[in-house]
């Protein structure tokens, strides 16, 4: 079964949706075709109209880097057995490590990912309770150990543990330095990748281009930090910096950060284009995308 990241996208665009269309006097309806090129969400109020894209920037880290990549390849093995599983990261052979140290390349995680895939089919197949098995490096640094705890006669029957649970760094870190430095780190270069795109289009007057920048995917300490006020301070510096090093004209009108899940909440909006602050901010209050975080 192959582990793909659109379908955790669609999953927290419908999420997004959903959630807009809960208010009244707001229309929300998703574009055709949503793809690389087009936005996410057709959104209609009393005020304004919007083109909305959303992006989850997700963290290849830690325990997530495990469980949105790699845990399916262990529950959907085809091994016709079942069996409880203990797996290690490790990184520079130390069972401790950095957010920093794990590759941030989704073309190379992906390429051994399926690499990955077909050594532990054929390892397994063979295995007994006990057997251990490391699997290939990634440049050098990064491997996958995984134990066999017990082997099981039902193939529904799949445990896998993760006594290291060592979460990925905070997603604030990634803003907690100069917006010069924020906009280098592995955050601040998929937000320019994502904004360079221009899903939303060229600037019209009655339409407002909007990227919701859905961080519910990395890992964060609070739900609150959104509304930190050294963070929303930080995130605009950011924000505003990678988009003066885009060239031509602006890519997006407003990003808004956000954490899209259950009770869906965001941060201060960036206004990108100051002339029509008021028109967006209306927009915003109208759509409820000014909802504050709470515990």
């Amino acid at each position: 079964v192959k582990v793909s990241l659109t379908k955790f996208n669609q999953f927290h665009r419908k999420r997004s949706r959903t959630n807009l269309q809960s208010h009244a006097d707001v229309n929300a309806s998703a574009t055709r075709p949503t793809n690389a090129v087009n936005p996410d969400i057709f959104l209609k109020t009393v005020s304004a109209n919007a083109l909305i894209e959303i992006y989850s920037p997700i963290g290849h880290y830690g325990d997530q880097f495990i469980k949105n990549y790699y845990s399916g390849v262990f529950l959907y093995s085809e091994f016709k057995h079942g069996y409880n599983l203990d797996i290690r990261l490790i990184v520079n052979d130390q069972y401790r490590f950095d957010a920093s140290d794990i590759p941030n390349d989704d073309k190379l995680l992906r390429e051994w990912l399926t690499k990955f895939r077909n050594d532990f089919d054929n390892w397994i197949g063979s295995a007994v309770t006990g057997d251990w098995r490391e699997f290939e490096k990634i440049n050098n640094s990064f491997k996958l150990k995984v134990f066999i705890h017990d082997l099981y006669d039902d193939p529904q029957m799949r445990e896998i543990q993760f006594p290291q649970i060592q979460p990925s760094n905070d997603v604030q870190l990634f803003f907690k330095n100069s917006p010069e430095c924020n906009a280098q780190n592995q955050m601040g270069r998929k937000i320019r990748t994502k904004l360079k795109k221009r899903q939303c289009g060229t600037s019209k007057p009655n339409l407002i281009r909007m990227l919701i920048l859905n961080f519910n995917l990395t890992y964060c300490r609070n739900s609150q930090w959104l509304n930190c006020p050294m963070m929303i301070g930080k995130i605009d510096e950011t924000i505003r910096l990678i988009v003066d090093q885009i060239e031509g004209p602006l890519p997006y009108d407003v990003v808004i950060p956000a954490m899209i899940n259950n009770d869906c909440c965001y941060g201060d909006a960036v206004i990108l284009d100051g002339g029509r602050a008021d028109q967006i901010h209306k927009l915003i209050s109208d759509a409820h995308l000014d909802k504050k975080c709470i515990m």
